[in-house]
């Protein structure tokens, strides 16, 4: 039985976030490179969903989210995504073989992206 859950919000650059709709959303952790949480869900990428039609996305800090994510996964850390950020789990490689959703809007640039991935 799990007595709490330990809720964290944390940006790869220990800086605030700006949602959809404006609203800014302000780590409440640093990241950690020695310990890993539980749960990582990645959240939606803006640019993936507003600019779909090209043959390539944007992730701000890519290298970095991707290093982080590879850090936790080897820690044993379980993974979920909302919306877009399917995009990054599959481009870390962790979405292979496997079935996953994303956005409406994004669906066939996912497609074209990760052909690998059941959709």
């Amino acid at each position: 039985m799990i007595s709490s859950i330990d809720c964290q919000i944390v940006t790869i650059d220990n800086k605030p976030v700006h949602g959809y709709n404006g609203i800014k959303i302000s780590p409440t952790q640093s990241v950690n490179l020695i310990e890993a949480p539980d749960v990582v869900i990645v959240s939606s990428s803006v640019k993936v969903v507003i600019d779909c039609n090209g043959d390539d996305f944007v992730v701000e800090k890519k290298t970095q989210v991707k290093q982080w994510l590879q850090h936790c996964h080897n820690k044993g850390s379980v993974f979920a995504s909302s919306c877009t950020g399917s995009f990054v789990l599959a481009d870390c490689g962790f979405l292979e073989g496997k079935t996953a959703t994303t956005h409406w809007r994004s669906a066939d640039m996912f497609r074209r992206n990760f052909p690998f991935i059941r959709h």
